[in-house]
């Protein structure tokens, strides 16, 4: 294993090279090279490298650091510059450096993958009259973004997949299963932050056979999935967690709220069809404490 350093440069230069490469194909254009074919200050390279920049400084704080041949460049010319290159591009780099710099001999836990899938969202700007990318963010403003949910291999430190959606169409539930389908292994075991925590997820993810850990808040949360489940008045637990998910919010339901979990966006799932009014749910909850390092 070169040193990190090495690596890193290693990394560079095959990302450099595999961006060239893919802004020579005619495919990841809009309109094949018409767009490009004339001397223009504005190349197909520098504008399919802009995403890659990774420093500090911008234009009106909407993009990141920018090549020289960009530097007096207006925000709009890059803005319908990028409007001519296809998300292919983006896409088919993503996938070859995966392919570069997975490793041959993958490390997992007694024989199980450990991966992760976390979102996190990507500023861009507007794009034409799109308005799809326009959506709430997790600090609650509006704006233009691409929400990103990689999947992560936790002991290979490399990204294996990834599902982008636009700002308006923000679901972490469906990529995290969209990821699931997709992967090829076995044996894998997904872990997720607080916010991929609904019961229909865990639902899908028990009927298609996939492990997983999901961190939900805890009981003492007002909107926690636990609020109403009987829970031991300790510090740490390991129990079974057994509900019935419903679609009916009678009294009966409302009763035994230990017992049943009402889907309020049930018509938004399949599975309550053709006379489906409940549907079992088995899980474990654990909870253990946390000790800081040094304490």
């Amino acid at each position: 294993m070169p040193s990190l350093n090495k690596f890193c440069n290693l990394q560079s230069v095959a990302l450099k090279r595999v961006i060239k490469e893919e802004a020579s194909n005619s495919a990841n254009m809009v309109h094949s090279y018409s767009d490009f074919s004339r001397s223009r200050k504005l190349s197909v390279l520098d504008l399919a490298a802009v995403a890659y920049q990774t420093e500090d400084r911008s234009i009106n704080r909407s993009l990141p650091i920018l090549p020289d041949s960009l530097a007096d460049v207006s925000l709009s010319a890059i803005s319908q510059g990028r409007q001519k290159i296809k998300h292919s591009l983006y896409s088919n780099v993503f996938y070859r450096m995966n392919d570069l710099f997975s490793s041959e001999d993958d490390k997992t836990f007694h024989g199980w993958q450990l991966l992760s899938v976390d979102g996190s969202e990507i500023t861009i700007s507007p794009d034409g009259n799109d308005m799809s990318t326009y959506g709430g963010s997790k600090k609650g403003s509006k704006h233009h973004f691409y929400h990103a949910n990689p999947l992560y291999d936790v002991l290979n430190h490399v990204y294996i997949d990834l599902v982008m959606q636009p700002g308006s169409q923000k679901n972490e539930d469906s990529a995290l299963m969209e990821l699931a389908h997709r992967h090829k292994g076995e044996k894998a075991i997904y872990t997720c932050d607080r916010g991929y925590e609904a019961l229909m997820t865990f639902y899908r993810l028990n009927q298609t056979n996939e492990h997983f850990v999901i961190r939900i808040k805890d009981e003492s949360s007002a909107n926690s999935i636990l609020k109403h489940y009987p829970t031991p008045d300790t510090e740490e637990y390991d129990i079974s967690f057994d509900v019935t998910l419903t679609c009916k919010n009678n009294s009966h339901a409302k009763s035994n709220w230990d017992t049943y979990k009402y889907i309020s966006s049930y018509a938004k799932h399949p599975e309550f069809q053709n006379g489906v009014t409940e549907l079992p749910l088995h899980g474990r909850i654990i909870r253990y404490k946390t000790v800081s390092e040094g304490v």
